[in-house]
């Protein structure tokens, strides 16, 4: 897996107008993560500085989700009660393991433990 930063260049697409820092973009099947537009033009051309994050990985939506995932991944008995296969929690949990959504989750960060929570 790389660790270090690519550029990518994408021709014609409306998307490189909307795509903002900490995006992700599927490029023939691999997924990235866009860490700054370095250029673009007004036919939708444009140059995005990226991390790889991998091949058919893809994190979750939003925190709830990666929670979820997360219990799911860990726990075949609950995965079995909300109804998610095994499999697919695991996948998630490694998805979101590199961007870091559940960071943050720790008990250590709750208010009184270490200042105002974050």
């Amino acid at each position: 897996m790389k660790d270090d930063m690519e550029f990518i260049h994408i021709k014609g697409s409306p998307y490189t107008k909307i795509c903002k820092p900490l995006d992700y973009i599927v490029v023939n099947n691999i997924l990235f993560q866009v860490i700054n537009k370095v250029w673009s033009d007004s036919n939708g051309d444009a140059i995005f500085e990226v991390r790889y994050i991998g091949e058919n990985e893809v994190p979750s939506k939003s925190k709830k989700q990666a929670k979820l995932m997360a219990a799911a991944a860990h726990s075949p008995e609950f995965a079995k009660k909300v109804g998610v296969k095994l499999s697919v929690a695991k996948e998630f949990n490694e998805a979101d393991a590199g961007t870091g959504i559940l960071k943050k989750n720790n008990k250590a960060y709750k208010k009184g433990k270490r200042g105002r929570y974050k």
